[in-house]
């Protein structure tokens, strides 16, 4: 039987090594050390605004070599409709935004660089902070595990389908991302979260690694622009498409996390934009009795402060 753990409502996650994952910023929300991006560490935070240590943080993304990514400006703020919004409409009009899409590509300095600054940091801030890995190759992918074991971590999240890279086919995809959870989750010393988009194959994928449980916990990655808006063309299509969040993507949330709830008992981190969000995923969970915790993301470019402002509305003691 399943332990499972209640907090104001609220079904939290707790890991093999005794962790709780509760409130989670999804990866990149707080940059590679989980203090923020400078608007949110300078600014919001000193106003308290922000406290990063509400939450259970995952890194940004890291690759064993180094990456550009796409360069900058790479997300910008979409209407229902799939339109990207001004600069004026995104400051003065939030209730314009009903989702971002974005084509960062992965940017980050590599897991060598990574390594030598950034542990003694997140161990000095005292954050509970789950790393992020992305590997085309399972060499790699062991490597890094191998860096990662030396970092003061609560979980380690295989980012395995970024819509803003080179994708196989669906099935060698699939077959990939299996191999790859079986060989990070034999290499780590950390709890494995598995990072998954609609656009997978994903319940093949979460039923398949159910049946050894390699993985602990199942995050939700944006949905290709394509995906959600199917004839249209994505402010990013010259690089790829890039991936949606948001209000837009949370039909498709919703589908994926039904259908795995149904399948599996693999617990989930899900995306929340909104209250309205919140109240559906604690709906769901108790209908089928299943392991959530919430996860805040774009709703950080969106309106940063609310997050912070959520949880101490709702409690936070455990």
């Amino acid at each position: 039987m399943r332990r499972r753990v209640h907090h104001r409502g609220v079904i939290l996650i707790l890991l093999s090594n005794g962790r709780i994952i509760d409130y989670v910023t999804a990866s990149g929300a707080l940059a590679f050390d989980g203090s923020g991006w400078p608007h949110t560490r300078y600014l919001l935070g000193p106003l308290k605004f922000h406290d990063s240590s509400l939450f259970t943080v995952t890194l940004k993304t890291l690759t064993r070599e180094p990456r550009r990514g796409n360069g900058y400006t790479k997300v910008l703020p979409l209407n229902q409709h799939g339109a990207v919004l001004s600069f004026w409409d995104f400051l003065f009009s939030p209730n314009k935004i009903a989702g971002f899409v974005n084509s960062v590509g992965l940017k980050n300095p590599g897991i060598d660089r990574a390594t030598g600054k950034y542990p003694r940091m997140i161990k000095k801030s005292g954050l509970k902070v789950i790393g992020s890995l992305y590997a085309d190759d399972l060499n790699d992918l062991v490597y890094m595990a191998n860096k990662f074991n030396d970092w003061p971590l609560v979980a380690l999240e295989l980012n395995a389908s970024c819509p803003n890279i080179p994708q196989r086919s669906r099935e060698e995809n699939s077959a990939f991302i299996i191999e790859s959870a079986r060989i990070l989750a034999e290499s780590s010393n950390h709890p494995l979260i598995l990072k998954l988009s609609f656009d997978d194959d994903y319940l093949f994928i979460a039923k398949t690694l159910a049946k050894d449980n390699f993985i602990e916990a199942i995050s939700m990655n944006s949905i290709k622009y394509s995906t959600v808006f199917p004839g249209l063309d994505s402010p990013f299509s010259h690089i790829g498409g890039g991936g949606v969040s948001g209000k837009l993507s949370r039909d498709y949330y919703y589908i994926m996390a039904k259908n795995i709830m149904n399948e599996t008992d693999i617990s989930l981190i899900l995306p929340v934009w909104s209250e309205e969000c919140i109240e559906n995923w604690l709906l769901l969970s108790t209908i089928n009795d299943h392991d959530i915790s919430l996860s805040f993301g774009s709703v950080f470019i969106r309106w940063p402060w609310w997050p912070t402002a959520f949880i101490k509305r709702n409690g936070k003691d455990l």
